[in-house]
């Protein structure tokens, strides 16, 4: 019994340290943001007029602090037409902009983020495949086949051809993202057009889903057992290895067996993300590495730790948290924001410290 709680311990910690390291990339946060705003900003603001005080006032410190990331990212030639959007989005959110406005804003500024700093995104959260089929039929099916084949009924003629799912020497050269990629941004030149209209979630969903077609059943019976087995952690410490990795690219790093793990993970990405551990967890450890290097002088660090604390950990509870005690997920909210706050108003370590204590005790 101690040495399966040793292991298990030694796994979540793995995890969690490779979850810490890629937090910790300056533009992935803002993107986090943007996702975040892009949705959440419906619950704030009605024709005009708050609906939610709270969720205004997060909405404000969230564009708040994507103008001050920004400008904290390493130069580049967009830089400053991005600086630009952004506070153009803040202008929106202080004006309670229509919620089409503010999500159109914040999804445009995010792609052209992501394309000007060449970021590889993975999903937040673990996406549910129970509707990726039926979504699959009615938007994809007529191009690319009922089975994935690339047979549909308007592919005669097509020049390229739909995509052949079943293709497997070219899907195993193939990511989850690159699949997500081609979801949102469609391609150009060809009939493939651009989903960005569907949500974050549900794009991801498509792309695991279509990423199982290529997938060998005897060999996805591999991967569950060595899963299973507390095998191949090593490969996949979290949701971000099987959702940027291809086929090919796992094999390289752990042999068949790594291999068959990731067809198994592909169907099952729910697994992958419960490897991370828990949320709280996640959210606790970032408080600590935001205090930390606040202490030592990192203030840009600092500040996308603590957004990364809410965003990667404390956000993803909170819609189980509000059926339990919903004034507690309104306190730690509101603190989580007072926390940001002192962080970007340069506050003293002490009040800075003190504030972390304050969140991570609720």
């Amino acid at each position: 019994m101690f040495k399966r709680f040793s292991m298990l311990a030694l796994l979540m910690a793995l995890g969690l340290c490779a979850f810490l390291a890629r937090a910790a990339q300056p533009a992935e946060p803002i993107v986090h943001m943007l996702d975040y705003m892009s949705v959440d900003y419906a619950g704030a603001v009605a024709d005009g007029k708050v609906i939610d005080a709270g969720e205004y006032t997060e909405m404000q410190d969230f564009s708040a602090q994507i103008i001050a990331q920004l400008k904290a990212l390493d130069a580049r030639p967009q830089q400053p037409a991005l600086i630009t959007e952004a506070e153009k989005l803040a202008q929106s959110v202080n004006a309670k902009a229509a919620v089409e406005q503010v999500a159109r804003q914040a999804n445009d500024l995010r792609r052209q983020l992501v394309a000007a700093y060449d970021l590889v995104v993975a999903p937040k959260r673990a996406p549910d495949l129970s509707g990726a089929g039926a979504q699959y039929q009615s938007l994809c099916a007529t191009c690319h086949g009922a089975e994935g084949r690339g047979d549909g009924i308007a592919s005669a003629g097509m020049d390229p051809a739909p995509a052949n799912f079943r293709d497997v020497e070219r899907m195993r050269q193939r990511s989850v993202y690159g699949l997500y990629n081609t979801i949102t941004l469609g391609v150009n030149g060809t009939a493939m057009a651009a989903y960005a209209r569907l949500s974050e979630e549900e794009r991801w969903a498509l792309a695991f889903y279509v990423a199982r077609y290529a997938n060998d059943t005897a060999e996805v019976s591999v991967g569950a057992r060595a899963w299973q087995e507390a095998r191949g952690r090593e490969v996949f410490s979290g949701l971000r290895e099987v959702a940027t990795l291809d086929y090919n690219e796992a094999k390289q790093r752990g042999g068949e067996e790594a291999a068959a793990i990731y067809a198994y993970l592909i169907a099952n990405p729910d697994l992958a993300q419960a490897a991370q551990g828990s949320p709280i967890a996640t959210s606790k450890a970032l408080l600590k590495q935001s205090a930390d290097a606040y202490v030592r002088g990192e203030r840009d660090l600092a500040q996308r730790l603590a957004v990364s604390s809410y965003l990667e950990g404390f956000e993803l509870v909170e819609a189980g948290l509000d059926t339990l005690d919903g004034k507690l997920r309104v306190e730690v909210e509101n603190e989580m924001i007072r926390l940001r706050t002192a962080m970007r108003d340069s506050a003293a370590n002490e009040i800075v410290l003190a504030q972390v204590k304050k969140v991570d005790a609720l």
